[in-house]
């Protein structure tokens, strides 16, 4: 008998990614330090995608059953390249908000992209929303308000006090394309081998990077020190982190895993204040301890309120 629900098992894989997504940030920094940004990014992903890769001809080789092409292989190419390209856009979107939004305003309009995972849900999925899902996703987002927009005086630079549509709309699509991502993962998740699907979508946004002239060149001329650094942020964000949290939509709703992964910046907070003593603000632990109570509030319905679909057996997925 399993020690703990599906629905536990769910919401301990999406809290556990939540931490790992936060602790990446430590040496994602200090590598962003040390290098340009999208020589850092390349070095990431690419040693991303080779643990994924890895893990996958790992786990074939030990399982006979696995070692056979997957029945669904045209799905999960299929659904890698779709993940790829959202991933590919999101970002782009990102770079283009922050140059008119800046980083803050650009944070908050993000995170309503589990507003976004609600709706897709509901209209893709069936899964409905729940009126205590609707209250904590109010108050998280208040919390990223308090955060970001309330101590945005206290930041270096100029206030982002006039809100640009341009920005605005570019933020609302990045955040369009990271919910929709998470959604389509928990459409297929029992399809599709996590793994697999993984290593492909790192693979192609590695080669995007790779198209500009002279990257292969400069990601190949980082110190040892930076690739070090990089690898262990490849091993906590993109590939432990990112599986736990296409696993735990195997359990729970994409809305509700959405939710917990917004709870990030208060553990970042920790993780901040240990590797580099960055001390949070009042409007910054305010905005934490909202975000903590508005994930909390769903979380303590009773799981028979909204039973996610049950796991698929064990072998059936691919």
């Amino acid at each position: 008998m399993a020690l703990v629900s599906g629905v536990s098992r769910g919401v301990i894989l999406a809290m556990v990614s939540t931490i790992l997504a936060a602790a990446f940030l430590v040496p994602y920094r200090m590598a962003a330090m040390q290098a340009p940004a999208e020589l850092v990014a390349l070095a990431m992903l690419s040693v991303a995608a080779l643990f994924n890769t890895l893990t996958n001809l790992t786990g074939r080789v030990r399982n006979r059953d696995r070692a056979r092409p997957p029945r669904h292989l045209g799905l999960t190419l299929g659904i890698s390249a779709l993940l790829g390209t959202f991933t590919s856009l999101g970002n782009f979107a990102v770079a283009q908000s922050i140059g008119s939004l800046g980083p803050g305003l650009t944070s908050v309009v993000q995170q309503t992209q589990v507003v976004f995972v609600a709706v897709a849900s509901l209209l893709l999925l069936g899964e409905r929303i729940t009126l205590r899902f609707v209250i904590g996703t109010a108050v998280a987002l208040a919390g990223f308000g308090v955060m970001r927009l309330v101590d945005g005086s206290a930041s270096a630079g100029p206030p982002e006090t006039v809100i640009d549509g341009v920005g605005l709309a570019w933020a609302t699509l990045a955040a369009m394309c990271f919910g929709l991502m998470h959604v389509i993962i928990r459409k297929v998740i029992h399809r599709i081998d996590p793994v697999a699907v993984n290593a492909i979508r790192l693979w192609l946004a590695a080669a995007l990077l790779l198209a500009w002239p002279g990257r292969i060149e400069a990601a190949l001329a980082l110190s040892p020190e930076v690739w070090a650094v990089c690898a262990a942020a490849a091993f906590l964000g993109p590939f432990v982190a990112r599986l736990c949290l296409m696993y735990a939509v195997r359990y729970i709703s994409a809305s509700r895993s959405a939710l917990i992964v917004l709870a990030a910046p208060v553990f970042a907070f920790g993780f901040g204040f240990i590797a580099f003593g960055i001390v949070p603000t009042r409007y910054e632990l305010l905005g934490g301890l909202l975000i903590l109570a508005g994930i909390t509030v769903p979380l303590l319905e009773r799981a028979a309120a909204t039973p996610p679909p049950p796991p698929a057996p064990e072998g059936s997925a691919a």
